[in-house]
């Protein structure tokens, strides 16, 4: 499969996934935010898999982190330079919940492995979600980094390709 070519408004599909889990933020009592700037730049993606992947990074975050707990949805300050080729922006799915133990984290990534069976079951995960992620990012050339503290939450920060043309500043120029 190879990598996409067209360019995705990140921004407005993980505004709209955010929207669409607020009920579910309600259920698990979890305050879900978002904090990605208004003018980010688009990224080189496709549309459809970009959302599953957000979607799935978001909805992991609902489940999991535990009630009262804050999920923020954050840009990265920093730039990554993987190669002269691309810019990466990071983008990041923060929770201050539970956090995942050290030894379950190179894991995460596998398909059907979940940290705790009983806890997937009663939150309806089955274990593919980040897997999904994972096969996702490969195709577009990203990475997915990881990191949690158990008792004070979890970062899952993916690096996606910044589109060379910003869509969004041709459309602005065109309409001027």
């Amino acid at each position: 499969n190879s990598p996409p070519s067209t360019n995705c408004d990140v921004f407005e599909g993980i505004d709209k996934i955010v929207k669409s889990f607020l009920p579910l933020a309600k259920k698990y009592k979890v305050k879900l935010t978002n904090n990605l700037p208004l003018n980010l730049s688009n990224i080189v993606g496709d549309e459809v898999q970009m959302q599953q992947l957000f979607s799935n990074l978001i909805e992991n975050a609902l489940k999991y982190s535990g009630e009262s707990s804050n999920v923020k949805i954050e840009l990265v300050k920093k730039q990554k330079n993987r190669n002269s080729e691309s810019n990466m922006m990071g983008i990041q799915i923060i929770d201050n919940g539970k956090g995942i133990p050290t030894e379950h984290i190179y894991r995460l990534t596998e398909r059907f492995y979940r940290v705790n069976a009983d806890l997937s079951r009663e939150r309806q995960g089955t274990g593919l979600g980040l897997s999904i992620v994972k096969h996702i990012l490969n195709r577009h050339k990203g990475e997915l980094e990881i990191e949690s503290v158990p008792e004070k939450g979890s970062i899952f920060t993916t690096w996606l390709p910044v589109s060379k043309t910003d869509f969004k500043q041709i459309k602005r120029d065109k309409a001027a």
